[in-house]
């Protein structure tokens, strides 16, 4: 699993956390009590940490972006001296082939 999928799991996960315990909580405990779960649950403060959380993935989400992009420019500029270097040993294979001195 990549960063990006880790922190884009997270950000989904605590987005959808965050809307249901505040826009729909009557639904969110009905649905607590159907499945047997009775606690007194405060859901501001569940809301209020699944933001919190999904602000923070949403920032690892970016840098992971960033540090992605960051090495595939690396890779893209590895490549082309690759290719650079190959074409010299073309030129020069092609060079002795012809009797030239390089």
């Amino acid at each position: 699993m990549t960063f990006k999928s880790f922190f884009l799991l997270i950000f989904i996960s605590s987005v959808s956390i965050c809307i249901l315990f505040f826009f729909f909580t009557g639904e969110t405990a009905l649905f607590l009590l159907n499945i047997g779960i009775e606690y007194k649950i405060n859901y501001t403060f569940i809301s209020l940490v699944s933001f919190i959380a999904s602000i923070f993935s949403y920032i690892g989400l970016i840098i992971a972006f960033y540090f992605a992009r960051k090495k595939e420019k690396v890779r893209l500029k590895r490549v082309e001296v690759e290719r650079i270097n190959l074409q010299k040993i073309h030129q020069e294979l092609k060079a002795l082939g012809q009797g030239h001195r390089i």
